[in-house]
């Protein structure tokens, strides 16, 4: 974010697909460095599996020690998303599928998003690679380096030699 010059303040939204480490791991700093450098005044809403509520203490607390309990200074929203339950938030439609990834980090999601026409599919971690967390600002602009190109939910459900050939034709037409 940093690199592509985004303030922590046009993010309105975290997208989290499970709970490993490498996936959640700068939410604690993403967090601090909102409340204590940007000085963030407007909401922010972390949206992520089942047991995120329970989860984000603990993924505050492993990243900085001392922060799981911490006063922000700006309202921060933590929503479970359903499984196979299409939602909104703000100028966003998504719908969460169960993935098969490692389930004592979630369940793990692959997310399909809809904003301004557009569809695209996310899984971090599905085809072994990828981020977990995508920003959204209120604008409905996509800040990730994922392509905004269409991908059907049925994608993620094929057998492991179709996926692994689809997700190499996708990884060549980025």
């Amino acid at each position: 974010m940093n690199r592509l010059a985004i303030s922590r303040n046009e993010v309105d939204y975290i997208f989290l697909t499970h709970f490993h480490a490498d996936h959640v791991g700068g939410v604690p700093f993403f967090i601090l460095e909102a409340n204590y450098i940007v000085k963030r005044d407007r909401p922010l809403t972390i949206v992520g599996p089942p047991s995120l509520k329970a989860r984000y203490p603990q993924i505050m607390e492993t990243g900085f020690p001392g922060t799981k309990a911490m006063e922000l200074r700006f309202p921060l929203m933590l929503r479970e998303v359903e499984i196979g339950r299409r939602d909104e938030f703000g100028p966003l439609r998504l719908t969460a599928y169960h993935v098969v990834h490692d389930d004592r980090a979630g369940p793990c999601l692959g997310l399909r998003l809809e904003a301004e026409g557009k569809v695209i599919a996310f899984s971090g971690g599905y085809f072994g690679r990828g981020g977990g967390v995508i920003g959204l600002n209120g604008k409905a602009t996509f800040r990730s380096s994922v392509s905004s190109r269409a991908v059907a939910p049925s994608t993620m459900r094929r057998t492991p030699s179709r996926r692994s050939r689809r997700a190499r034709q996708m990884r060549s037409r980025c």
